[in-house]
Order: structure tokens, then sequence, then C-alpha cells
């Protein structure tokens, strides 16, 4: 039986009526698909208060600049990822097989978990000193990958390449994959994982004849992403 709780409302539209959902969804979702089309510079709070259907001053209710609405986004996204590849970090597994968990979760995540994650394509005013403490969370995400890749490395999986920067160019390709390689006929976010770790592990393995063990061990381990958890 369903709970009687009354559901959250947000502010009033700009139409006067009383949105559904929390406006603070509208705001993220529209504030994404803005920054994604016309640049985080490119687009005003006003255009984001248009598209949510709501009026400008109730987006400062939420968000008290533009900068923390591309902030929360970041952040939602990268704090889902950091949880799971702590989670993986800590199995006794190897660090192949750790790798590949990782980056297919981050590749389902970007690739479709929510319409807005997609923004998380790195923007260059993302670099900012004022987003200091986001850019941190994509460093330990680096961190992680690079951890995961000197293992793999010390176990004789991958060959030898330098670990920081292989884990740059890792994340690096999840990131821009599902711009610069957007086939015609839209991929599954699974789809996009798969592709995202094949090409991880062709430039990576040592002997890629062990890509299809790697793989099967890479599937039994899988059961923690089976579904993407909701924010």
């Amino acid at each position: 039986m369903r709970s009687a709780t009354p559901a959250r409302v947000g502010r009033p539209r700009a139409s006067g009526r009383i949105p559904n959902i929390d406006s603070e969804e509208d705001i993220l979702r529209a504030a994404a698909k803005l920054f994604a089309e016309r640049g985080f510079a490119g687009t005003s709070t006003r255009q984001i208060a248009n598209v949510a259907g709501l009026r400008q001053s109730a987006i400062f209710h939420w968000f008290p600049t533009k900068e923390a609405i591309l902030d929360r986004l970041f952040s939602r996204g990268w704090d889902r990822s950091l949880e799971y590849f702590e989670r993986i970090s800590n199995g006794n597994i190897s660090g192949a097989v750790k790798l590949c968990l990782c980056v297919t979760y981050d590749a389902r995540l970007v690739a479709g978990a929510e319409p807005y994650i997609q923004v998380m394509i790195v923007p260059p005013e993302l670099r900012q000193p004022k987003f200091k403490r986001l850019l941190l969370k994509r460093q330990r995400l680096i961190a992680y990958l690079e951890d995961f890749i000197r293992r793999g490395i010390d176990e004789g999986d991958f060959r030898k390449v330098e670990p920081n920067a292989a884990a740059h160019m890792v994340l690096a390709i999840d990131e821009v994959a599902l711009d610069a390689a957007r086939p015609l006929t839209p991929l599954s976010p699974q789809e996009h994982a798969t592709r995202v770790v094949d090409f991880v592990l062709n430039a990576l393995l040592a002997d890629r004849s062990r890509i299809p063990k790697i793989l099967r061990a890479v599937v039994d381990q899988s059961r923690p992403i089976a579904n993407v958890p909701a924010p």
C-alpha cells in the first residue's frame, strides 16, 4: 500500500501552475540541455528558467549562481562514480578486472542513466579556480584508475605504460566518446560501455588474447552494476 506522504512541490511556474516534480530537477535538466547545446558561457539563467518553465527568480531559490548549477550536475555524477570505484577498489580481484568494472559503470552512467549526466564531458570553464573542490573529485577518479592500471602492469596483464597518463586517457575516452564517436544509430548505455571497455583493453593489454578471460571475470563480478543506482 502506498504511503500517504504528500509529494514535494517546487516553486510556481511562469504560467502560475505548481510543477508536478521538484523544480530543482527541472532546473538541472534544463541547464544540462542548454550547456550541452550552447556551452556554459553561452547559457544564461534566464534561458534556463525559460526551458524549465520557471520565473528567473525561482532559479536563485535553488541555486545562488549559474556556477552552482554546473557544480551540482558534475558532483551528482562524480559522487556516484567515486562511491562505486571505492567499493570495487576494496575487492579481491585483479587490477584489469577492477578497471573494466569501473569503466563499464562510468560509461553506462554517462551514456544514459540520467538525461543530464551527459554534460559530464568537461567544459573549459570547469578548470577555473572557483571549481577547485569539484575538480578534486575528478582527480580522485583518475587516482583510482591509475591504481588499477598500475596493478594490472604489476600482475602482467597490462603492458608497461605510464599509469597516470594512461588513467587520464581512459577517463577522457569515456568523456568524449559519446560526442566524438556517436554512431548514426544510437547505442544503448550497455553497448556504449562495451565499446569503451573494448577500446581500453586493446590499448592496455600486453597480450590481447587474454581479453575473453578478463571479460568473463568482469561478467562474474558485474552484479553491482546490473542497474546503475538512482540519484
